[in-house]
């Protein structure tokens, strides 16, 4: 038994070690790739300006393109604020639900501490009711 405590430790250091190089590399690349879409990003702009400035003179072209930039901002952030809002409302519901249970729960003790089976039986309906209430969750989360 003692003898496969070192060659199991030597086979998940290598497997962490290549996770690590994996992980390094990974953000390396993504790093790359991310400086490169804000050049490309800034080239548009550049670009679309230089066309706008033949038509419609520089300084408008650069306004223009600051006042659709602003407008996109206020869109993305309107967003979030109506996606943060209905996850404030999610999450009230559930508690409001959480809380009523529980108090379901707790003024049904009493009654169930007198009897052993029905103290057991109320201990598993309740870890089954955890258990469904926390995959609840999370089947929500991920929508």
């Amino acid at each position: 038994m003692y003898r496969l405590v070192p060659l199991l430790t030597s086979v998940l250091s290598t497997d962490v070690g290549r996770a690590v190089r994996r992980a390094k590399r990974s953000a390396f690349v993504y790093a790359l790739a991310g400086l490169l879409l804000v050049a490309a990003y800034a080239s548009a702009l550049v670009g679309g300006g230089l066309y706008l400035a033949a038509s419609v003179g520089a300084v408008n072209a650069a306004l223009l393109i600051a006042a659709v930039q602003v407008a996109v901002a206020a869109v993305l952030v309107a967003i979030l604020a109506v996606t943060d809002r209905i996850e404030r409302r999610r999450a009230k519901r559930q508690d409001r639900s959480r809380a009523l249970a529980t108090a379901a729960a707790v003024s049904a003790l009493p009654t169930l501490m007198r009897s052993k089976g029905a103290l057991t039986v109320s201990l598993i309906g309740g870890l089954a009711l955890l258990a469904v209430l926390r995959g609840g969750s999370e089947e929500q989360n991920t929508q």
